[in-house]
């Protein structure tokens, strides 16, 4: 990649400079991300015929002076440029056609039938997309009827990208980025993709997010940070090297909203003691109790998640289905904290006394410590690495009875512990000993006995499994860049019945499920090119069909979707039963 503009001087002015990346097209494919995305989109766009009502080519600098497209030179300024939005790209930017020739801008904040303004460099030949800045809109789409944005940063920060469009039309477009991730990276024909499924919403589309970190910027060279002018305490604005100070984010919880304020406030008044700039963590965390009526407070925190003592019917607890007793909120300068109540009555024996639910919303600024989450009747305390992330997809059962559960990528045992109760055995396998840990300890929290966790070489993932393929499925949860092809290799040649992944990048899922179906992974064999034969290599006697495929909106306002697809084994008619060799003779040992 090219490197990223850094911020010059200009007639004695710091300008921030647009971040600009290569965007040459390439066929490689193994990252399966944003660049991939756009290379594929743009070229897509530019081999369709324009509109008939695209916009005129004259170009106009950002000083105002109209001048012909004379083509990329050092030192140029942005220029403006009107153009017909036609698109909407999976990374959630729009498309655009540059007016005069063949090249594609993808604009953030954009949507398809608006015509707007924007800034850009002219692009230089061999590039054909670049990026550029929203301005103003001339003709706003129809998308935006309707629709205002929450926050006031909108835009501007890098957060969110759909505020400006209704729920229903986020949906609709996070299942198109589904189907154009299994069309682009699968490399499946099209009958062998089911139809995807109806993007599962969100229960909530602001105040959702458990997690932020807000961050500041370190003092220049031979200064100090002050606290008569502290720097800016917030968040990146989109597409540049620069921090906005923002105090408030709409799609976060509301905890972790008083959090950022009280934290923001703490760093202001020591932020002379930073040497640098710092970033600052935070996570909500929850306790609850409950009293059964018995006694006029206290209440045992973990009895409330165990299955032998939970007052709830089958340990299943929905608190927004519960009706909210009463509400508190701590004010500065105490801690933040906010306080629930809710009151469950029994509808099974009505002369059972009610229970209260006491239910403490806190947030934790260390990254040392668990932060607790609870999940309908569950409690977790996911291990702290930096990296994890904790989700609530919900899983489809198999059509067919089966008797484990074999969870890779485990964690801190999310889709283990919730699942449990549908299988005999359970066994979560991770890399990192921290997760082990972690997932055991929320077992025990949660009193789910039948479910084992350890720590597996990679090499040899599946070698101590217990459990019989044929009776099995597997859940996989693996990082952004998908699973290596050596844990694929792994996976065809054990052979479960079903295979179940979820993925926060459906550009790599959909190219392991690729592997999957076809029943082979060669290496490399995403970086194809046109005329060239990939010689994969037979790993079993199985291969896996698509069975189900959708996805599912964790983080409303935001281009982001998480993939679930459900796979059930066939036989892999491709595979051939290596013929045993004749044994040769071996030449008899000479005595000396």
């Amino acid at each position: 990649m090219k490197r990223d503009r850094e911020a010059v001087e200009t007639n004695g002015k710091n300008v921030q400079k647009r971040r600009k990346l290569s965007s040459k097209f390439t066929p490689t494919l193994a990252e399966c991300g944003h660049k991939d995305l756009l290379d594929i989109e743009a070229k897509g766009l530019i081999s369709r015929p324009r509109p008939t009502d695209a916009p005129s080519v004259e170009l106009e600098t950002s000083h105002g002076e109209v001048r012909p497209d004379t083509g990329r030179r050092r030192g140029q300024e942005r220029q403006v440029f009107e153009v017909y939005v036609e698109e909407l790209s999976s990374t959630g930017d729009g498309l655009a056609r540059h007016p005069a020739r063949d090249h594609v801008f993808a604009i953030p904040f954009a949507l398809p039938g608006d015509r707007v303004n924007i800034k850009a460099f002219e692009p230089s030949e061999e590039d054909i997309w670049s990026n550029a800045d929203f301005v103003e809109a001339i003709e706003p789409s129809e998308l935006r009827a309707g629709t205002k944005p929450k926050c006031k940063y909108f835009a501007q920060c890098g957060g969110c990208q759909f505020q400006m469009i209704s729920y229903d039309e986020q949906l609709k477009y996070k299942k198109t980025v589904v189907e154009n991730a299994f069309r682009y990276f699968s490399g499946l024909d099209p009958e062998q993709v089911p139809p995807i499924g109806d993007t599962g919403a969100s229960p909530l589309q602001y105040g959702y997010r458990t997690k932020l970190t807000p961050h500041f910027d370190g003092p220049r060279k031979g200064e100090r940070l002050s606290v008569d002018k502290p720097p800016p305490i917030g968040f990146m604005r989109k597409g540049f090297r620069q921090t906005m100070d923002i105090e408030s984010c709409p799609i976060a919880t509301d905890i972790v909203q008083d959090g950022l304020r009280h934290e923001r406030s703490k760093t202001i008044k020591k932020i002379d003691t930073y040497k640098r700039g710092a970033t600052i963590l935070l996570r909500e965390t929850t306790d609850r109790t409950f009293d059964k009526g018995e006694s006029n407070g206290g209440g045992n925190a973990d009895s409330v998640f165990a299955k032998t003592d939970s007052p709830f019917p089958g340990g299943a607890l929905e608190l927004g289905s519960l009706p909210l007793q009463s509400t508190s909120q701590s004010q500065p300068p105490h801690i933040p904290e906010i306080v629930n109540n809710y009151v469950y009555k029994p509808t099974t024996d009505p002369s059972a006394p009610p229970t209260t639910i006491r239910e403490k919303k806190l947030y934790t600024t260390e990254n040392d410590t668990f932060a607790t989450e609870h999940i309908g009747s569950y409690i977790f305390k996911p291990a702290p690495a930096p990296s994890s992330r904790t989700i609530t997809p919900s899983c489809p059962h198999p059509t067919q009875p089966i008797k484990y559960l074999l969870d890779a990528y485990c964690g801190s045992g999310l889709f283990a512990i919730t699942l449990s109760p549908l299988f005999t055995s359970v066994l979560g396998i991770e890399l990192d000993p921290w997760g082990v840990t972690s997932a055991r300890e929320n077992a025990r929290l949660n009193g789910v006995e039948h479910a084992g966790f350890i720590e597996a070489d990679a090499a040899a993932l599946f070698q101590d499994v217990p459990y019989p393929a044929e009776n099995t499925v597997l859940v996989i949860d693996p990082p952004r860049k998908g699973c290596s092809t050596d844990f694929l290799k792994q996976l065809l040649r054990y052979g479960p019945a079903r295979v179940v992944y979820v993925s926060c990048n459906v550009g790599s899922q959909a190219r392991d499920v690729g592997c999957l179906v076809r029943g082979w992974c060669g290496e490399d064999w995403w970086k194809e090119v046109e005329g060239r034969e990939d010689e994969g290599k037979e790993v079993g006697s199985f291969r896996y069909e698509i069975e189900e495929l959708r996805g599912f909106d964790f983080f409303p306002q935001t281009s982001h979707v998480e993939g679930l697809c459900v796979l059930r084994r066939v036989v892999n008619e491709a595979w051939k039963e290596p013929e045993n060799e004749p044994e040769q003779e071996q030449p008899e040992k000479q005595l000396e």
